[in-house]
């Protein structure tokens, strides 16, 4: 009896020196800053989602969520392709053998380049849909303003976009073909530059 009653004195001396000295044990720490990248990703079940993904992705400079806009070839029996605009495709000849890696690998680059509070828009305008069962064919007019020192740089022009339907049932880009529309540089020159 004078065992069980010392092993019962003993732990409650510890608990007690725990609950006295044990560190804020009990007290709500500080909320701290996430780690990850802020995203307005949403499943692509429709072309719309995707494209509304495709210029969140810009507006949260989360490259995760730029790079799922491109087919994963995990998921769909594609590879992605690009074509470049003429003028990009003379001044960048590694445009021709572009691919999704690429994609992610100049988008980071981008955004490794932008202060904390500078922010890229992609605006995509004249949007023409051509669904097709489980492809679609979208034209669209783009505007991707980067910002820089001083002032921001815009890419102009118009893309003809081809997308499937994956096994997760997920819409993807396989095929972009980009084309210089005015005087200001196009996509492809963006992806040039920041490759």
């Amino acid at each position: 009896m004078k065992r069980a009653t010392l092993a019962i004195l003993t732990t409650l001396a510890i608990l007690t020196t725990l609950g006295l000295f044990g560190c804020d044990l009990f007290n709500a720490r500080d909320a701290e800053e996430p780690d990850a990248p802020r995203s307005n990703f949403e499943a692509p079940y429709t072309v719309e989602i995707a494209l509304e993904n495709l210029k969140n992705a810009w507006s949260d400079k989360n490259a995760q969520n730029y790079v799922a806009f491109f087919v994963d070839s995990t998921y769909a029996n594609k590879t992605f392709r690009f074509l470049p605009s003429a003028e990009a495709a003379t001044r960048f000849p590694s445009l021709a053998e572009w691919n999704r890696e690429d994609e992610r690998t100049y988008f980071a680059n981008v955004v490794s380049r932008l202060d904390e509070n500078q922010t890229p828009t992609l605006e995509l305008t004249n949007v023409e849909l051509d669904p097709m069962g489980d492809s679609a064919t979208v034209v669209a007019d783009y505007a991707l303003s980067i910002p820089g020192d001083g002032e921001s740089v815009e890419y102009v022009g118009s893309a003809r976009i081809k997308m499937t339907l994956d096994q997760r049932l997920y819409w993807s880009a396989y095929y972009w073909e980009d084309y210089a529309t005015s005087g200001d540089p196009s996509w492809s020159e963006c992806r040039g530059v920041y490759r």
